[in-house]
């Protein structure tokens, strides 16, 4: 009995163990073990390139699983018989839309995400504006707070929702119902107008926001972001303290730097 690969779960379902889903679930399994030992461990090849051929071998290998096409599924089969072939209906109708959406040139998928409803919906308040940027403030949601606030520092071509998307997968939220007061930086959109803005501006005005201290009445907050407003706000920090400012942090971490994200960024480590 030939097992796939960890983390490959097409054939995890009780269909495939059907005599000849089974089979056929086999043989590629067995096809792809039999490819993937051919490819790799190979003389006088890089571990790069052994690599690249892998990978392209193992995608060629998935467009031709069984579990791709209709009829050596046997877990849509299923669906079919239990949904009288509704599910090839449904099928249908999207490849229409698709197709429809495709010409008229019309973006796909479901329906617009709206700021505030679908998407960035903690709620919060705009407590500070400048030419480069809007700081957002969450009050914390516990009778229990940590005094020493969460300033979020996004990428410059990112959205500041990018840790607010959705209740499911909100870090904002999750901070708010751990105790914490979160900060956070919405960048301006360039225009035209701004041409003439450079690194030194968005350095200047938009690292460091001076509120955080002064509306949290707490000398330390716990910066965290990640990409070059990261480095700028920690190089700012480090002036900030060389000065006797207030606005020195207690913990940062680089939520994106390169080796770093074996680190595990929790909440109970802030507290401490």
């Amino acid at each position: 009995m030939v097992k796939p690969q960890p983390g490959d779960n097409r054939f995890a379902g009780r269909d495939w163990t059907l005599p000849a889903f089974n089979v056929m679930a086999q043989a590629f399994l067995l096809g792809e073990q039999w490819w993937h030992s051919a490819a790799s461990g190979l003389h006088d090849v890089s571990k790069g390139n052994a690599a690249i051929v892998d990978f392209t071998v193992r995608q060629c290998l998935d467009v031709v699983a069984p579990s791709n096409f209709a009829f050596s599924n046997p877990e849509v089969l299923r669906e079919a018989m239990d949904s009288g072939g509704g599910n090839f209906v449904s099928g249908w109708r999207n490849w229409l839309e698709d197709c429809r959406d495709l010409l008229s040139a019309r973006p796909s998928g479901p329906a617009p995400f709206v700021v505030g409803k679908n998407v960035a919906a903690t709620k919060g308040k705009v407590v500070y504006r400048n030419e480069l940027i809007e700081l957002i403030q969450y009050a914390p949601e516990t009778a229990d707070v940590c005094p020493e606030p969460v300033l979020i520092v996004p990428a410059w071509i990112m959205k500041y929702y990018i840790l607010d998307l959705s209740p499911q997968n909100s870090l904002v939220r999750f901070l708010v119902q751990c105790g914490f007061t979160v900060f956070m930086i919405s960048w301006r959109n360039p225009g035209p107008a701004d041409r003439e803005l450079g690194l030194d501006h968005y350095r200047k005005l938009g690292s460091t926001p001076p509120s955080t201290s002064s509306i949290s009445c707490s000398r330390t907050s716990n910066p965290c972001g990640w990409l070059l407003p990261w480095r700028d706000a920690t190089r700012n920090c480090g002036c900030s303290a060389a000065k006797g400012a207030a606005r020195l942090p207690a913990l940062g971490d680089a939520l994106g730097s390169p080796g770093r994200f074996h680190r595990c960024w929790r909440a109970d480590a802030l507290h401490q």
